[in-house]
């Protein structure tokens, strides 16, 4: 939702856009946003992989649908986006893949499923940089906290957020200008 109206505001500042909405955990609609890039862009040369859901479950309630979906979604969506851009990256002289993580892939997290996707995430984001070094592309992961105005906190428990907030030493929230800020400096 709002995919056409943000690109349409990056084009009425002078930049170039293209909304494509596709669902990371097909690998077919990967390779038509990669050409669709490829084909409006002449070549690629960054990936972040930003896609996440959050299942809200611990390891004793998790129902394994959920614990399968988050993980598709967080971790092979991750891998599927590198599988199919690193190619056109390479081919267009190289390039940079920032996946998104979390603080949750650092330590832990009473969600088992979110937890343990992006400790995947973080350990993938390893591999890449070692295999994909040799294509010119290079592979960082980002670890933000709490992110102010993101469902993963807006619709948590009521409570959750401002709880949550009072255990960060700044007291404040990040904010999506600073993680985007990070993955634009990558």
């Amino acid at each position: 939702a709002g995919g056409e109206d943000a690109a349409e505001a990056v084009r009425a500042a002078g930049g170039q856009a293209l909304f494509h909405a596709h669902d990371v955990t097909d690998p077919d609609a990967w390779a038509a946003c990669v050409a669709a890039a490829v084909a409006r862009f002449g070549g690629l040369h960054i990936l972040v992989n930003n896609a996440g859901i959050i299942s809200r479950h611990g390891i004793r309630s998790i129902p394994l649908d959920a614990w399968h979906r988050t993980l598709e979604v967080n971790l092979t969506g991750v891998l599927l986006g590198m599988q199919a851009c690193a190619p056109a990256m390479r081919d267009s002289g190289g390039g940079a893949i920032v996946n998104v993580s979390s603080i949750a892939g650092m330590g832990a997290h009473y969600d088992a499923a979110y937890c343990a996707s992006k400790w995947g995430v973080r350990g993938l984001t390893k591999t890449a940089a070692i295999e994909l070094v040799d294509w010119g592309i290079r592979a960082n992961s980002i670890h933000p906290g709490q992110i102010v105005e993101t469902s993963f906190f807006r619709d948590g428990a009521p409570g959750h957020a401002e709880s949550a907030r009072l255990s960060i030493p700044m007291q404040r929230q990040g904010t999506p200008r600073e993680c985007a800020l990070l993955a634009l400096f990558l």
